[in-house]
């Protein structure tokens, strides 16, 4: 029996790309993966913005001068932050009635970015069917999460569907949220 040896080197994804490379890669350019793309960047800038008390808009700027991205990626990666932004007592207030036997700071702060991205777009862009905004945070957590993660958000934006709590922005400001 052999022994595996340990790859030395700049880690790489399966395609040969490095990390993140993917972000500004011409593949982008369709909606789906655009989207896709801008979800992930949402969650890193909502993950690191969560351990600051830095104002939002200008660390915002300071994230695309470090990680940039093509226009589509970025123009809704950052409809999402503001979006979010927003809307984040409404979000908190959803995720938190759907998390059943944990506390709200039980929950990472990772799990808790992918949570705020789903349940944005469950409730407000018209065009993002649950199931894809649920799908698309299972991904996510696959990818950057917990071991659970994928099952926990699935759970509980499972439950924030099944409750009724889609509703959208006009009736938000019809009950004052």
């Amino acid at each position: 029996m052999g022994q595996q040896r340990l790859r030395r080197g700049r880690r790489r994804h399966r395609d040969g790309q490095p990390p993140g490379a993917a972000l500004s890669s011409p593949k982008a350019k369709t909606p789906h993966r655009a989207r896709r793309l801008a979800r992930e960047r949402a969650l890193q800038f909502l993950y690191g913005i969560a351990f600051t008390e830095d104002a939002w808009e200008p660390a915002l700027d300071a994230f695309w001068d470090s990680f940039p991205a093509r226009d589509a990626v970025r123009a809704y990666a950052e409809s999402l932050v503001e979006g979010i932004h927003t809307h984040v007592d409404a979000i908190d207030e959803a995720i938190t009635g759907a998390i059943e036997h944990w506390t709200p700071g039980r929950v990472g702060q990772v799990e808790w970015a992918i949570l705020r991205v789903a349940v944005y777009e469950m409730r407000y862009p018209a065009d993002v069917p649950a199931g894809v905004a649920i799908n698309e945070a299972i991904e996510l957590a696959k990818k950057y999460g917990a071991d659970d993660a994928p099952r926990f958000i699935n759970g509980v934006l499972d439950r924030i569907k099944k409750a009724g709590l889609l509703i959208s922005p006009e009736t938000d400001v019809e009950a004052g949220i």
